[in-house]
């Protein structure tokens, strides 16, 4: 953006014929250029997440580079070798200006080459990825060569432009796919270990035999009351225990699956009549 709103800028002061705000702009113009390419090959290297012997080199050429153009910059100010402006405020090349485009050329060229040799070794939306970004340093190569031609036309940003739209086509709006995706998977999952908690958690405090809570929900139920009358959030409770007479007798005498009948229907009995409190 910094680099898009200077050469804007650019033109307008070159429009103007203001000589001082022309010169300083261009050494910004030539600041940000660089400093664009040394990020990309920060990107480039870092994106591809590769650990050959490549990725470092391509990072400390940017590096290299930016510090050169910094460097040219500076003496530029007392010698003109990469710009100078007339007094009409007419913009002229210095020598070292199509040095520094060779430069971004080499590395552009580099930064595909490196990204190719990635994507042979990749698949799918990942290649497409890779790809993309491939043929970005390709289009920053033909609309630099053009730049070296004609200085006065924005081409470069026009480069940019059209490889920035490449990057968020096919890297960034892919990649946002797919992390819905991941994220939609993720909440499919979450969604239904927690229809398995709540199922497994509902056998857990229901009895099997009568359907009224079981004795861990008891005890679960019993830890929550005490916290809150500790809390001073409960004042007034009632508990009522029941207990069915002669169950063993029955048991003993008439088996166990006349004992279980009696435990069900006392038990319906009970949730019949306290109804509106937990059994």
């Amino acid at each position: 953006m910094a680099f898009f709103v200077t050469d804007m800028t650019w033109g307008i002061f070159y429009g103007l014929h203001l000589k001082t705000a022309l010169y300083v702009t261009t050494e910004i113009f030539f600041a940000n250029m660089m400093i664009s390419v040394f990020m990309w090959t920060r990107f480039v290297a870092a994106y591809l997440k590769s650990d050959n012997r490549f990725a470092k080199p391509l990072v400390c050429m940017g590096i290299s580079m930016l510090s050169l153009e910094l460097i040219a910059l500076t003496v530029n100010l007392f010698y003109p070798i990469l710009f100078w402006i007339d007094d009409g405020g007419g913009y002229h090349a210095g020598s070292a200006r199509y040095i520094t485009y060779i430069t971004q050329i080499v590395l552009f060229v580099l930064t595909s080459v490196y990204s190719l040799l990635i994507t042979s070794k990749t698949y799918g939306t990942v290649r497409r990825r890779h790809i993309a970004i491939s043929v970005f340093g390709i289009v920053m190569i033909v609309f630099i060569n053009v730049q070296v031609f004609f200085p006065l036309h924005p081409m470069y940003s026009a480069g940019y432009l059209l490889g920035i739209c490449l990057i968020h086509s096919f890297v960034v709006e892919d990649e946002k796919e797919e992390y819905h995706k991941t994220l939609e998977n993720f909440l499919k999952i979450e969604l239904r270990h927690q229809q398995e908690l709540g199922t497994a958690k509902q056998k857990i405090y229901t009895d099997l035999l009568t359907g009224a809570k079981s004795k861990q929900a008891y005890l679960d139920d019993e830890k929550e009351i005490n916290r809150k009358i500790k809390e001073g959030r409960i004042h007034d409770l009632g508990v009522i225990v029941f207990d069915l007479n002669d169950l063993k007798q029955t048991n003993d005498t008439r088996g166990h699956e006349t004992g279980d009948i009696c435990i069900y229907e006392a038990c319906m009995m009970i949730r019949e009549f306290f109804s509106q409190s937990p059994v």
